[in-house]
C-alpha cells in the first residue's frame, strides 16, 4: 500500500485524531477536541503520539483508544 493510502486509512480508522507526516518522514497524531482537559492526570495518557511507520503509529493509536475510550462531551 502506498504511503498516502496508509495515512488515509489511519485517518479513516481514527477520526478523533489529526494524523500527519512530518518533513523528516515521521508519522504523528494529536487528539482532536478537549480530551486532555477531561482526563484525570494519568502518565499513560498521551495527547500526541508518533511512530516510524504506519504500523507503529496504528499500534500507538490503538493502545491509546483502548486505554482511554472517547467520551461524548456533556
Amino acid at each position: 500500500m502506498a504511503e498516502e493510502e496508509e495515512l488515509d486509512r489511519l485517518r479513516e480508522d481514527f477520526p478523533s485524531w489529526h494524523i500527519w507526516r512530518s518533513q523528516v518522514g515521521r508519522l504523528w497524531a494529536t487528539r482532536l477536541g478537549r480530551a486532555a482537559w477531561e482526563r484525570p492526570t494519568d502518565p499513560d495518557f498521551a495527547m500526541t503520539v508518533d511512530g516510524d511507520s504506519a504500523r507503529v503509529l496504528r499500534a500507538e493509536l490503538t493502545a491509546q483508544n483502548d486505554a482511554f475510550p472517547e467520551r461524548p462531551l456533556a
